[in-house]
């Protein structure tokens, strides 16, 4: 199976569309806190979430891919989620499920 990589300006058009994603705010982030050789990771497409909270959400997703591209335990993705996602209900469901601990 091949891998399809969607133009951004598709992706965040879709993500502008939906008022989630700030797309002034969607660039490389270089800092001391990330790992400047791997690009931030792409939001996901909103048509892939169901918006009922459900405890695998995509954006729960993205939100610990970020965690784990920053490397400062956690408060860089945070920042980079309040300038990524406009949506102040979903910017908290998806901090909250960051601040739980792994086990539940």
């Amino acid at each position: 199976m091949r891998k399809v990589n969607l133009p951004v300006t598709l992706i965040t058009n879709e993500l502008k569309q939906w008022n989630i994603i700030n797309t002034q705010s969607m660039r490389l982030y270089s800092d001391e806190n990330c790992d400047s050789s791997v690009t931030i990771p792409e939001p996901p497409n909103p048509d892939t979430c169901c918006r009922s909270g459900c405890s695998h959400c995509v954006y729960i997703e993205y939100a610990i891919r970020l965690e784990r591209h920053f490397k400062d335990g956690g408060d860089a993705a945070k920042k980079k989620l309040d300038q990524l996602i406009d949506d102040p209900n979903m910017r908290q469901f998806i901090k909250m499920q960051l601040d739980k601990p792994s086990d539940q």
